[in-house]
């Protein structure tokens, strides 16, 4: 062969070699061994020497005839695929013999919905998004640590860190299965971002100190949902053969807490109501501005502990008289009034406690209480506890109350009513349900930030005939979820501006709702 000609094989063959180790890192890894073997087995026959003469070489070794191959399942983090393997007989019977065992072993030790940790979730599948930007970079770069040397040490953090989380793996770095494209993988890094930041919202939404509203932890459900479900959409593109392990978890987890709290999650929950990858960014958008407003409440609910504690403060400084100074009466008036610019209303739960600390009477003529604080004071001030009479001038029971009383009593007797908001006060219950002949009456107090699901089950039953809510002692957002709940059950609502006499139940309830109590009468 010309030398020329043997030149230009050798660069079209080198040329071929060049791409096909930039493209591929097992045929980079392959053709590494090759070279070392033979470099090695150059050596030993330099080594041995020419032959000595006038004696005949040795004749060729008779050939070992090849082990028989098979493939073996391997799992890999969560992984399965097939290596072929050689060995004898009894060997590949060993191999297979403990794959099985691992597949068994792995089936047996399924987990449920209630062992998902979502934090870990949401931390896991945040490195699995990190490391597919990183890999894209990186394949972009051609794998040369020249051209991009900080992109390798990044590789080396994400695997440690992975290495330090349970059931962590990276599988966009393994080295023997080529990931996709680089848009497919920009977009399954999209996804796992989506998943990890909506699995972290779900988690502090069900918090014991939640923020949520009940409206709000229903829309970080339906979040994770559709995340959970584009993932596992785009993922199908991949080498990967099992579901991943983050997207698997989020979905086990979703439906145990979707049952267990009766939340209705209508999209994205089954296999053929699959979400958009596509549309991974513009969610992780909505994820944030939701996480944005919780984040504010929790700044403002800060201030107004901040706040309170400094009316607590500054009300217990009075001299031995009672009166306050005109500095600490001016602080209380100022307080109150930031107290109303952060969204606090009269009847606020959390402004109980100061209800018997803060005096009116205290506040010294230079410096009087404000409107403001004069209109807190009157809704913090409780219904006076009923005179009991001596048990001669006990009035009969039809002349105790008025005809509004006795006529609402006709429509709601033996029924039940749901009164929500402000404190259970059992001396009010039993003068209620007395005054209205009621068969049961449930009175629901909820904390300021608390669930409203306490109250949907009440509302829900056959007996219930009425909903009253207490609207200076409710939250806004449990007045809403009570109007609907009353709205889905068909039962008449009615807000009650002011205190909870009977007299005064009887006539807001037959100005709002007579007429609707009267068609449904038993």
């Amino acid at each position: 062969m010309p030398e020329e000609h043997a030149a230009k094989i050798a660069g079209a063959v080198e040329a071929v070699l060049r791409e096909q180790m930039h493209a591929s890192p097992a045929t980079r890894s392959l053709l590494i061994a090759l070279a070392e073997w033979v470099l090695a087995e150059a050596d030993r026959i330099e080594a041995s020497g020419p032959a000595p003469s006038g004696r005949m070489p040795d004749p060729p070794a008779r050939p070992v005839p090849p082990l028989p191959r098979e493939k073996v399942p391997l799992k890999i983090g969560d992984a399965l695929y097939e290596v072929e393997v050689p060995g004898s007989a009894d060997e590949l019977a060993r191999a297979h013999e403990a794959a099985s065992e691992e597949t068994e072993c792995d089936a047996d030790d399924r987990i449920t919905g209630r062992d998902v940790d979502l934090g870990l979730v949401a931390r896991r599948a945040a490195l699995k998004a990190e490391s597919c930007r990183v890999f894209v970079e990186w394949r972009r770069a051609g794998y040369d640590e020249v051209q991009a040397p900080g992109l390798k040490g990044e590789m080396d953090v994400l695997l440690k860190e992975a290495k330090s989380l349970e059931n962590c793996f990276l599988w966009v770095f393994w080295r023997d299965k080529e990931p996709p494209n680089d848009e497919a993988l920009r977009e399954i890094g999209a996804c796992y971002r989506a998943l990890s930041e909506s699995a972290a919202l779900c988690s502090d939404a069900i918090a014991d100190d939640t923020l949520f509203s009940q409206d709000e932890v229903t829309s970080a459900f339906q979040m994770l949902a559709e995340a959970d479900s584009a993932l596992r959409r785009a993922l199908l593109c991949t080498w990967l053969t099992k579901p991943d392990r983050d997207q698997d978890e989020a979905h086990l987890w979703l439906r145990e807490q979707t049952f267990n709290r009766e939340i209705y999650v209508p999209r994205y929950m089954k296999i053929d109501d699959a979400a958009d990858p596509a549309r991974a960014d513009e969610l992780t958008d909505e994820i944030r501005a939701l996480r944005e407003t919780i984040t504010r409440r929790k700044e403002e609910a800060r201030k107004v502990g901040e706040i309170l504690n400094k009316i607590r403060y500054h009300a217990k400084k009075t001299d031995a008289e009672g009166r306050l100074e005109p500095h600490d009466a001016r602080t209380i008036n100022d307080s109150f009034d930031t107290l109303v610019s952060l969204g606090l209303r009269p009847g606020d739960r959390r402004l109980e406690p100061l209800c018997d600390l803060v005096s009116l009477d205290a506040f010294p003529e230079e410096e009087p209480p404000s409107g403001v604080l004069r209109e807190f004071a009157d809704s913090c001030a409780h219904e006076p506890e009923p005179v009991i009479p001596d048990a001669e001038s006990i009035p009969e029971p039809a002349a105790k109350w008025s005809d509004r009383v006795l006529e609402l009593r006709d429509l709601l007797r033996g029924g039940r009513v749901v009164i929500i908001g402000g404190e259970r006060r059992p001396e009010a219950v039993e003068r209620i349900a007395e005054a209205f002949e009621l068969g049961e009456l449930d009175w629901i107090s909820i904390t300021e930030h608390g669930s409203s699901e306490p109250m949907r089950a009440p509302i829900f039953r056959d007996d219930t005939r009425l909903v009253i809510v207490l609207i200076k002692l409710s939250g806004h957002l449990h007045i809403e979820d009570a109007s609907r709940y009353a709205r889905e059950a068909g039962v008449p609502l009615v807000r009650l501006p002011a205190g909870y006499n009977p007299e005064q139940i009887a006539e807001q309830v037959l100005t709002q709702a007579g007429d609707r109590l009267a068609a449904v009468r038993p």
